[in-house]
Parts: structure tokens; C-alpha cells; sequence
């Protein structure tokens, strides 16, 4: 089962080497935080003891926030941590909020819950001078943005999002959806949140599991839109799990930021902003059978690595990039394997055909082109491939009857390999190499040997 929350702790110390991140002016009530527009004014500050600021902030006149009645919505995780502090603050603004609480877990991402949320609200009298504010993580942030999306067809919501996953991913970009039995995240509408308010002090009560599996949202950016975010992620592992300030905050507006400039963009997900979906569609499929044993993080983990594998078979990643993600993923302790207990290829594939990115009858999935890069929008894949990448194993059919003929590339030898390639940087004039094993040992000793001037393309 996922674990729940710490009471609390504390975040580790910077250390002297961490890189500084920007950081700009956001309103008159705070200096010392980073600010992202996203689109439609829209706009997620970054910062420590953002929470009880909050209610005087949207009751500004200058805020663009036009509301009477507020609505706390939170789960019964993370409301008493917080739940209290935020009504506190709002009292001391001179309005006293309401709160609605669901079960914490990806269930309460449902229609029971949608219509209870709404109910509750009925019954207070709430009308179209509402403002809904979303504190936890992305079941929260998710069922609370779509219930602000359809109640009196649309109100204003701010999302707190209290999750490593809710700060990076789903408070960022205005998707909101419930699950329905037939899959993840089905039904739902875009509806932008007025404000993102990611206090790094609400991570504190996060146990590393949870730290880690939102982290892996931070190194799908890297991997598809930034390669120096990966790099830093891959240089800075202990310091960044360990909720380092100023290494976090970084991840985090990078994250957001380049999330940011792909919705702007593509808000409705007609192509670009549907990559942001990397390991996602293998991802999904996993959860649908694995949750809540994996975190929606973890599957994504699994899924990139899968992914990955994909882009590399069809010629469109080196196959050194593929070992190097795996060892990243594996550095933040996120799973890169599919576990046997949910490795049900006609099960996955069958959650597949479902997902949202699909079209005309086909899987499409978001193709990795290096570390950093990737196709604008994703690409139709045949189902087969996927079947394949999937299998545990192969498939010995008996001899039929009569020859076979047919050639077999058999992979090289990593020892012989290493010594082809030496023999190669020593020899005279140009040597032709072919069938190298493709492993993390002969794509260092490649990489030395050309360095070195020893080898030529």
C-alpha cells in the first residue's frame, strides 16, 4: 500500500554547492519566491510559508479574484496537517471558509464524490461568487478543479498542491478529470486555476517514497524538454531527495516552467502539450492494474524506461541513453521493471487502447529522440511493437515442416567488443567495424578511444 504522510519533519540544509535559482519579485506581500505565468493569468508561485498567506492574497482588490464564499476542499490525510492553519488564516482575513473532506487514496477521484463535493456546497448556499481552493495532492487538485469547472458552470479555484507529483504535474496546466471504471482520468474538462501557490514547506510532511515517485515527473521534463534539468537531477540525487531548498525549488520551477511554456502553446492537447504523456502510456496502463501497490510516479518510472525501449527499437535514440535513464531512475529508487505480479500483456494493452492520446484506432505514444528531446507530438505505434516490448519472454513455436531459411543477427560480445575497439584505436589507417555489442562498458570505451583521436567515425 502507499505510505501516509509523516507529522512531520524537517527539510535538510543546502549545501554551499547547491545552484541558485532565479528568483523574481511575485506580489507587495512576499519578495523571497519564484513565479511562473502559465496562460490566461494563470500563475504558480514558488516559495516557503506560502499557506497562511494565501486568504489575504485572493481578497486583494489587485488579485483579479472576485469571490465572497470559500470552499476548502482537502482529504483526510492531509487536512489535519494543514486544514486548520488555511481556515485560521481566512478567519484572520475577516471570512470565515468551509471544508469538505474525502478519503485520502485515487479512489475518492470519483462521480460519488464530485456530487458530494457539490451537495455540500448547495446545501451552504454557495452560488457563482465561489472560489475553491484545492489543498493536497492530485486527487485533490484533479476532482476539486472539475468540480469548480461545472459548478455554477464555473468558478474560480486555487490549487495548494501538497505532493512532490500535485507541485510538478497536476496543479500546473488547468487538466482536471475523475476515474470511471473503464480508466484513468476519462472524464474531465480544462479549467485553468486563478493560482498555484507550491509552498516547499508542505513537502516536509512527504516520506521519501512519496518524494521520489513526484521527483519522476521532474526527470520526464528533463528527458523530453531539457536535458540540463536531467543533468542536474543526475549530478544532485541525495541532495534533491533530501528536499535540499534551493536545489528543490529549482527542480520544481524548471519543471513548472517548461510544463508552462507547453501549455501556452497547446492548452487543449492537440499535440505538443499530449508529449508531456512521456512513459505515460505504458505508465497508465501498469497503474490501472498495479494501483495502489505503485504510485502513479512509479508506473510513469516504468513507463519511461519501457518507452524508452520503444524509441531506441525504432532508430530514434542511441542506445547508451536507454542504460542511462534506467541508472537515474534506479538513483531515486523508482522501479524500472514491470513487477511479474501485473505483467499481463493482453490486460495492459487492452488499458492502452483506452488512453486519451490515442486516434484513429491507433496507440500513439510520445517518442524520445535523445536526452532532452522528443517528437513534437506523439506517434502512432503499431501494436504489435508494444507487445513485444512488453513479453517476458519469447515464444519457441514447434519446427513445422519441411527447411527454414532466414538470417539471425546474433548481439556482439562486450569483451570481444572492448578489444575490436582497442585493436581498432591501435591499428593503421580505417577499420570498419560492425555488430558492437550496444552497452553502457563499450559506449565508454567508444567515447574514450574517439577523445583520444584513436577512432574516426
Amino acid at each position: 500500500m502507499p505510505p501516509r504522510r509523516k507529522a512531520a519533519a524537517s527539510a535538510s540544509a543546502a549545501p554551499k554547492e547547491s545552484p541558485p535559482a532565479k528568483k523574481q519579485k511575485a506580489s507587495a506581500f512576499d519578495d523571497d519566491r519564484l513565479e511562473v505565468p502559465v496562460i490566461g493569468g494563470s500563475v504558480v508561485y514558488i516559495g516557503a510559508g506560502l499557506l497562511t498567506k494565501i486568504p489575504a492574497e485572493i481578497m486583494a482588490k489587485d488579485s483579479g479574484i472576485k469571490a465572497s464564499r470559500y470552499v476548502i476542499i482537502s482529504d483526510t490525510n492531509v487536512f489535519p496537517l494543514y486544514g486548520q492553519k488555511l481556515i485560521d488564516a481566512f478567519t484572520a482575513a475577516g471570512v470565515t471558509a468551509i471544508a469538505f473532506q474525502v478519503p485520502a487514496g485515487e479512489f475518492s477521484k470519483s462521480r460519488e464524490n464530485k456530487a458530494a463535493i457539490e451537495d455540500f456546497v448547495l446545501q451552504h448556499k454557495c452560488q457563482r461568487d465561489t472560489c475553491f481552493l484545492a489543498l493536497g495532492g492530485g486527487v485533490v487538485g484533479d476532482l476539486t478543479g472539475y468540480v469548480a469547472s461545472t459548478f455554477m458552470r464555473g468558478v474560480p479555484v486555487i490549487q495548494i498542491p501538497t505532493s512532490m507529483m500535485a507541485m510538478l504535474d497536476s496543479s500546473v496546466g488547468g487538466k482536471t478529470a475523475i476515474n470511471v471504471p473503464a480508466g484513468k482520468n476519462l472524464i474531465g474538462s480544462f479549467h485553468q486555476p486563478r493560482r498555484v501557490y507550491a509552498d516547499m514547506d508542505l513537502l516536509a510532511s512527504l516520506h521519501a517514497r512519496e518524494i521520489d515517485e513526484g521527483l519522476a515527473e521532474a526527470l520526464k521534463m528533463g528527458l523530453i524538454r531539457r536535458q540540463s534539468l536531467f543533468e542536474l537531477m543526475e549530478e544532485h540525487v541525495d541532495a534533491i531527495r533530501s528536499l535540499d531548498r534551493t536545489l528543490t525549488a529549482s527542480v520544481v520551477h524548471q519543471a513548472v516552467s517548461l510544463k508552462a511554456e507547453v501549455v501556452a502553446l497547446d492548452e487543449k492537447e492537440t499535440g505538443l502539450r499530449a508529449t508531456l504523456n512521456f512513459g505515460h502510456t505504458i505508465g497508465h496502463a501498469i497503474e490501472g492494474l498495479a494501483s495502489p501497490q505503485l504510485l502513479h510516479g512509479e508506473c510513469v518510472s516504468i513507463g519511461m524506461v519501457y518507452e524508452a525501449v520503444l524509441a531506441r527499437d525504432l532508430g530514434h535514440l542511441d542506445p547508451s541513453a536507454v542504460g542511462r535513464i534506467t541508472r537515474v531512475l534506479k538513483s531515486y529508487s523508482l522501479p524500472v521493471d514491470i513487477p511479474k505480479e501485473y505483467l499481463r500483456v493482453p490486460e495492459l494493452m487492452g488499458k492502452m487502447t483506452l488512453d486519451k492520446k490515442n486516434a484513429a484506432g491507433k496507440i500513439r505514444c510520445t517518442i524520445l529522440t535523445s536526452i532532452g528531446t522528443s517528437i513534437d507530438e506523439p506517434q502512432p505505434v503499431e501494436r504489435d511493437i508494444f507487445e513485444r516490448i512488453l513479453s517476458p519472454r519469447l515464444t519457441v513455436l514447434p519446427q513445422p515442416a519441411g527447411k527454414v531459411g532466414g538470417t539471425v543477427h546474433v548481439p556482439g560480445s562486450k569483451s570481444i567488443s572492448n578489444r575490436v575497439l582497442l585493436m581498432a584505436a591501435m591499428g593503421k589507417g580505417a577499420t570498419k567495424i560492425t555488430g558492437l555489442l550496444q552497452s553502457d562498458d563499450t559506449q565508454v570505451r567508444r567515447h574514450h578511444t574517439e577523445t583520444c583521436g584513436g577512432l574516426r567515425q
